[in-house]
């Protein structure tokens, strides 16, 4: 496809939605054939953004969704464990028994009924060696 194209496609869809620096960077990445990277920029810069504001961005994960009054109880122990705000994220993954993992960054507290199975295992394992 054409850049001319590239660029009324970028435009059409970014116009008056983003800033003209990021409307720009989005037409430098286009004209140069790099646009795919842009989702890994747009993460960065929100990385970048959390850490200059002193937030941490963590994601829960639970066998089915936490009602408002324990969102907050996770939240609050959350922001207890990283020792910083917190831009919580939820996430369900049914596979849990129950429990929860909690990631902060490329850190993982496991929670979950599974971790502790295996962790006790590992315990007795290690016991019977």
């Amino acid at each position: 496809m054409p850049f001319s194209e590239r660029r009324k496609a970028v435009e059409q869809m970014l116009s008056g939605h983003v800033s003209a620096q990021a409307l720009n960077l989005a037409l430098l990445l286009a004209q140069r054939g790099r646009f795919s990277v842009f989702p890994d920029v747009s993460a960065e810069y929100d990385a970048l953004v959390r850490k200059s504001r002193g937030i941490v961005a963590a994601t829960v994960t639970t066998p089915a969704p936490l009602s408002e009054a324990e969102l907050a109880q996770v939240r609050a122990r959350v922001e207890q464990l990283a020792g910083a705000k917190v831009e919580l994220t939820t996430s369900t993954d049914p596979k849990l028994l129950g429990g929860l993992t909690i990631r902060i960054g490329d850190k993982l507290i496991d929670a979950s009924v599974q971790g502790r199975l295996a962790r006790l295992r590992g315990r007795l394992v290690q016991g019977t060696s």
